[in-house]
């Protein structure tokens, strides 16, 4: 069959040509709808139960999203002169910002307070300018205990305060982050060389979103290009050949070319997670090529004809490229168990990079390689010499590394239990992002960089003045502030017993809840007369939001939290109050924790599929079974490692497993398979069949381990933390298979097909390429021409592929 392939390809090379060429333009076509998603509503699912109750909050109190300044004075003043000016003019030009609805800040906060008996609602700064010192020090010390606006506006030692604007966001502009970004940053940039002794830091979800963006921008100009410049040197230095590590570029550019094309015409969308996708099929596609150009160029080394090499490549590689291509794409595909959209499309985007690559490897490369001038063959890929030698060593010392590994292994799983799902939002940035130092900064002075939202509905119009709902949840708001993580409430509670007490002529016996319904809705009338309730309180009055400043804390803190103050809600409040709280701290939590137990699932689904069709492939139960041993334990030692160095698993990390499933079977299916054709091609004999898997094979694993090891560590560069945390995690694991891959597994092979006696004289000095061939084969002369003899064991060894 690959002869026939062979052959048609030779002499249709030209048409060849001319569909990777169509391909490649309707490609890049597709390439032009392709758009980098500026927003974090990428990662979560609209099917998702929390995402629509967060967009339920949203419909009965406005957006959430908010953007502002944090006010950093030098002179450790907030209700300074320069300080409230500049606050001042903030609340006025702050209407200039798109997409603005309301404008929070120390001047314009609506203190409530009685006056002759008679309620008043006004900010007290309004007219900071005019007011004289004494006054200025009154006011100072009003604000100072309100216990409404300490650590939401202001500090409370005064010396940091916060002005922002809530935003309406619109739904289906891509462009409307951006738009709020450049005004935000234009006032920033105003307001620091106009008050120089002030700092003014950004900050609001806008930032943050704005900042996923730019973490991908700066991953597609430097992380992506610094990895293909690496792997190109190395694959330079480990081939020894400009000729193929040009034709390994070529199909590595068309592979990653021809995934994103076709995406552009399903969903342009590119997110952090997805703009590290070329970074793998580069290194998928590279393992293709590698390992047939490898053994082409070591049997042109040993004096073989251009086209009997080539063909000789393609029978010794093509069934294992075939192999690891299908397993690698079940593996990327079963990326599609998480419920982030941004997992599966990364995975899909994959599986089509590795199916290109695939094809390009196979067909279009053996067309490339037959269409340039031919090229004497001088030195061989600088690690094949010691493939021979390896192989005696491992043979000779299987017992030890056998014995070894049966007491390291479960010494090296210890730290897996050490692993738990954490994910914060804001830590998704490095320090070289201002919002990951301003939201600590923010996080430090004022009331907690997270929140949580509970939307509790009341008994009906008009029903939050029950009296038993406020003290409902009067009562959930205290039990709230008793947690260790939270450090504010925030509720319409709070305001009915100010206004209560203030209507009392401030006595504080009266800060309460009132036993009347009627006259907390009359509170509620007087307030709204003056000021905006709708941030707590929907138009109906038929339910309150509630929100809960959290310390920055773990995922799992949080979402433990949630839990707790669901279930107290289950106890103590009555049916129609019951609910769950939703934020975006909580919706990266809940999708972290889903993305970690779903891809659990798919991982061990991609593992038992691929393991079937590796024993279906190879017809071999034993080998099957070997095989699912040495994929399976680099991984869970990998994990391991991490729970003994960071024990964090995250978005990313949690979908390790299957993204490393794929590249770990690579190296194993070529590894068995060499050694399944050696076995039948030298009637048993063990010893033979493993040096010519390590001849045939040998260099290519170690090889493409090398540039994969190096490629994916270009993560590292990356600013983005999950695809740091991904590069180092895949790095450990993929150190560790090749280990396994050529130490391990040998010697497993080793120990179960060997023979009671062995009848070969083990020496590194055997001539590998032959080892695998029947002697009627080898007889090739130098003009590239088989006896008939050896065609007709020719083609009946290639139909037995």
């Amino acid at each position: 069959m690959l002869t026939v392939i062979f052959n048609a390809l030779h002499y249709h090379r030209n048409r060849t040509f001319l569909v990777i060429v169509i391909v490649v333009v309707i490609s890049c076509y597709g390439i032009t709808k392709l758009w980098i998603t500026i927003g974090v509503s990428a990662f979560f699912s609209d099917s998702d139960a929390t995402a629509q109750a967060f967009e339920t909050l949203a419909r009965h109190y406005g957006d959430s999203s908010t953007v502002g300044l944090i006010i950093a004075p030098e002179s450790g003043d907030v209700f300074d002169r320069e300080t409230l000016q500049a606050i001042s003019q903030f609340t006025e030009e702050a209407h200039q910002i798109p997409y603005g609805q309301r404008i929070y800040s120390l001047t314009n906060y609506k203190f409530i307070y009685d006056q002759n008996d008679e309620l008043q609602i006004e900010s007290l700064l309004s007219d900071s300018d005019n007011l004289e010192d004494a006054a200025l020090v009154q006011v100072r010390d009003r604000y100072l205990v309100d216990t409404l606006v300490i650590d939401k506006l202001f500090s409370s030692n005064g010396h940091v305060t916060l002005a922002y604007v809530q935003l309406s966001m619109p739904q289906n502009n891509p462009l409307a982050i951006d738009e709020v970004y450049h005004a935000i940053t234009e006032m920033k940039d105003r307001y620091s060389q106009r008050y120089p002794s002030i700092r003014f830091l950004r900050i609001g979800n806008v930032i943050i979103e704005r900042a996923v963006a730019e973490s991908t921008a700066r991953d597609l100009r430097l992380s992506i290009p610094l990895s293909a410049m690496l792997m190109t040197v190395l694959a330079f230095l480990l081939l020894r050949s400009a000729y193929a590590v040009g034709l390994t570029l070529l199909v590595v550019f068309l592979s990653s070319l021809i995934a994103f094309g076709l995406k552009g015409y399903f969903n342009g969308e590119i997110s952090p997670l997805t703009a590290m996708a070329p970074m793998v099929i580069m290194t998928l596609a590279v393992a293709d090529c590698v390992h047939l150009l490898v053994s082409y160029l070591k049997l042109l080394g040993d004096g073989w004809n251009r086209q009997t090499a080539l063909e000789e490549s393609l029978r010794l590689n093509s069934k294992a490229i075939s192999l690891t291509s299908l397993t690698s794409v079940i593996g990327f595909l079963c990326f599609n168990f998480s419920p982030s959209p941004v997992v599966r499309d990364m995975g899909n985007v994959i599986a089509l990079g590795v199916l290109a690559a695939w094809l390009l490897a196979l067909f279009f490369l053996p067309a490339v390689v037959m269409s340039l001038p031919e090229k004497t063959r001088k030195a061989s890929p600088l690690l094949t010499s010691a493939m021979p030698k390896l192989a005696v060593w491992v043979i000779n010392n299987h017992r030890f590394i056998l014995l070894s590994s049966l007491l390291l292994v479960p010494l090296m799983l210890i730290g897996l239990p050490k692993n738990s799902i954490n994910e914060v939002l804001i830590e998704m940035f490095d320090e070289s992002f201002a919002v990951r130092s301003n939201a600590n900064f923010f996080n430090a002075e004022l009331n907690g960089i997270q929140r949580i939202y509970f939307d509790l509905p009341a008994r009906g119009q008009g029903g939050i003045n029950d009296v038993d709902y406020l003290t409902t949840l009067d009562q959930f708001a205290a039990w709230l502030k008793t947690q260790t993580i939270v450090r504010g409430v925030d509720g319409y509670h709070d305001l009915i017993k100010r206004m209560n007490r203030i209507l009392h002529q401030d006595n504080p016996a009266y800060y309460r809840i009132p036993d009347d319904r009627d006259l907390s809705a009359q509170y509620l009338l007087l307030y709204e007369m003056s000021a905006d309730s709708s941030h707590l309180v929907d138009h109906k009055h038929s339910r309150t939001r509630m929100v809960v400043y959290i310390d920055l804390t773990s995922s799992n803190a949080l979402l433990q939290l949630n839990d707790d103050a669901s279930t107290w809600l289950k106890q103590n409040a009555p049916d129609y109050m019951q609910t769950s709280g939703v934020s975006r701290d909580i919706l990266f939590a809940v999708t972290a924790k889903k993305n970690s137990e779903s891809m659990y699932f798919g991982t061990l689904f991609a593992l038992c599929l691929i393991s079937f069709v590796i024993t279906f492939s190879i017809g071999n139960v034993k080998l099957g079974g070997i095989s699912l041993l040495t994929n399976l334990v680099p991984v869970l030692v990998a994990y391991s490692i991490w729970g003994l160095i960071h024990a964090r698993i995250g978005l990313s990390v949690a979908m390790v497993a299957a993204f490393c499933m794929g590249l770990v079977v690579d190296d194993t299916i070529h590894f068995i398979t060499k050694f399944q054709d050696g076995l039948k091609a030298r009637k048993g004999n063990v010893e033979a069949a493993l040096h010519l898997a390590f001849a045939h094979s040998g260099n290519g694993i170690l090889v493409t381990s090398i540039l994969f090891v190096c490629g994916i560590s270009m993560m590292l560069m990356s600013h983005y933390v999950p695809n740091t945390h991904m590069g180092i995690l895949v790095a450990i694991t993929i150190s560790l298979a090749v280990v396994f891959d050529l130490l391990v597994l040998p010697a497993l092979l080793y120990r179960f097909y060997r023979p009671a006696r062995s009848d070969v004289v083990l020496s590194d000095k055997l001539d590998q390429a032959e080892l695998g061939r029947p002697k009627e084969q080898r007889h090739i002369n130098q003009t590239g021409h088989m006896s008939q003899t050896s065609k007709v064991v020719a083609n009946g060894m290639n139909n037995d592929d």
